[in-house]
């Protein structure tokens, strides 16, 4: 299994501080459970 989130850009600076900030303690929560977790801009990605 692995886990990711959608957003329309990998650059930080460009999210909004609160969609940031989810990412950061999605991908904290992930890595505690051992789960892979990553950002990606579209669906090929996934």
């Amino acid at each position: 299994m692995r886990v990711r989130e959608t957003k329309s850009t990998r650059d930080f600076l460009k999210l909004r501080n609160s969609e940031a900030d989810k990412v950061r303690c999605g991908a904290r929560h992930f890595e505690a459970l051992g789960v892979p977790f990553g950002v990606v801009v579209s669906a090929d990605e996934v």
